[in-house]
């Protein structure tokens, strides 16, 4: 299965609609108080795949410590929407696919920068995102 992905972002909600997806709350940081702290949030991720013939493919997901810990592993099949029955002639059609995934109750223990790894089937890599965590300091009172 080749997948391309399109967009991949860290955000604190992911609403479907019927004729769009409303993301809100993306970050590249989060500030806290004290450390270590629990964080919720989505994975908001749109690909273009190419269909094979297959009606799936599996994706992982992990999320990962400053120091490469992984705090957090999950995987499970993506159903494709049904293809027209006549395909082009070498068989292939793109299909763009959206997606989103909540990462629940993620253990945030240091400041650093945290991952988000995507991974097909294979376990390549097909797209990563990070984000910042930090501690709130007395300027950012003022």
């Amino acid at each position: 299965m080749n997948l391309n992905l399109l967009s991949m972002l860290l955000c604190d909600e992911v609403e479907p609609t019927k004729d769009r997806t409303n993301i809100y709350g993306i970050f590249r940081s989060l500030t806290f108080q004290s450390l270590p702290n629990t964080y919720t949030f989505t994975l908001a991720v749109e690909l273009d795949v190419v269909a094979d013939g297959s009606d799936q493919f599996l994706l992982k997901v992990l999320v990962k410590s400053p120091n490469d810990e992984i705090l957090k592993k999950g995987e499970g099949p993506v159903i494709l929407p049904p293809v027209p029955e006549k395909l082009p002639k070498d068989n292939k059609m793109v299909v763009t696919v959206g997606l989103a995934y909540s990462l629940k109750n993620i253990q945030l223990s240091e400041e650093g920068m945290y991952s988000v790894e995507l991974f097909d089937e294979d376990d390549e890599l097909v797209g990563s995102s990070s984000f910042l965590v930090g501690l709130v300091t007395d300027d950012d009172n003022d």
